[in-house]
């Protein structure tokens, strides 16, 4: 069975955090903390496990448009009548972390 690089992983815990949330959290113009287990397993025996609470960034963007400046007009020949601005949620850093996974031995947990 192929396993998923840890790019694919993390993008489909984004799409999975994002589709789950929403509802009433993202019916809120703006960005939004939203928080999703991760669980680890390593191989089909489910030897390696572990699971950590994540956050992910949801919610709509917010954006207007109004008529343009007389210097915007004039600098951009009588092309650029209407200006625009949007903030959108975005992830804007990343925090790296650190974790020790430790052998499950499952014999030993028997007794």
């Amino acid at each position: 069975m192929p396993t998923a690089s840890p790019h694919t992983l993390l993008l489909c815990l984004l799409v999975l955090a994002a589709t789950e949330s929403w509802g009433q959290e993202t019916a809120i113009p703006g960005c939004h903390m939203h928080p999703f287990n991760v669980t680890v397993r390593s191989d089909r025996q489910g030897t390696c496990q572990g699971s950590h609470v994540a956050q992910a960034c949801v919610g709509h963007c917010e954006s207007s448009a109004f008529p343009s400046r007389y210097s915007v007009l004039v600098a951009s020949g009588y092309r650029h009548n209407i200006t625009s601005v949007s903030q959108c949620c975005t992830i804007s850093s990343l925090k790296k972390v650190r974790c020790r996974l430790r052998p499950y031995h499952p014999e030993r947990a028997r007794s």
